[in-house]
């Protein structure tokens, strides 16, 4: 285990990539429509508009911090997420965990004309930054019935056209 770490270490000096962003990435990458990505920064993320809420998750409730995700899709330069027409509703997010883990929302959940869903990049809970494990981003998605597309360590969002 020891030699695989070592190896793992070398590899990254190797190619110039600092170790500790290799394991623990915070910036947000956005893939746009048209196949464009842009990063934002913690520091960006943290100039957009703060919204804060309670939720319940395996039988523990607690408070969040974070933003809506219309605002960090606009920060991307994704336009419309909200008022949106025939073509564009077709147009899905896809949430990319650290893991891999991935869910899809359709664009037109978002619309306050449409379905008018609020989901969320939360960052803290009761006060303090998400913990290793659950962060430095984790979605909610406010009234699902279940927990299955709360995505933890989220690190990319996708704009995709279902066609």
């Amino acid at each position: 285990m020891f030699k695989h770490l070592l190896l793992v270490i070398s590899l990254l000096s190797a190619t110039g990539v600092p170790v500790g962003a290799a394991c623990a990435q915070t910036d947000l990458t956005v893939r746009r429509l048209d196949g464009s990505e842009v990063v934002l920064s913690d520091s960006l993320l943290e100039t957009l508009t703060r919204i804060t809420g309670t939720a319940t998750a395996h039988g523990n409730a607690w408070e969040w911090e974070g933003t809506d995700l219309r605002d960090v899709l606009r920060a991307a330069g994704v336009t419309p997420v909200d008022s949106l027409r025939a073509p564009q509703l077709r147009r899905i997010i896809m949430v990319v965990g650290a893991d891999g883990y991935r869910v899809v929302l359709a664009l037109s959940e978002l619309d306050p004309g449409i379905g008018n869903r609020r989901a969320v990049l939360v960052d803290r809970e009761s006060g303090a930054a998400l913990p290793p494990d659950r962060g430095p981003r984790r979605l909610i998605v406010e009234g699902d019935a279940s927990l299955i597309r709360w995505v933890r360590q989220v690190v990319r969002l996708e704009v995709q056209d279902v066609s």
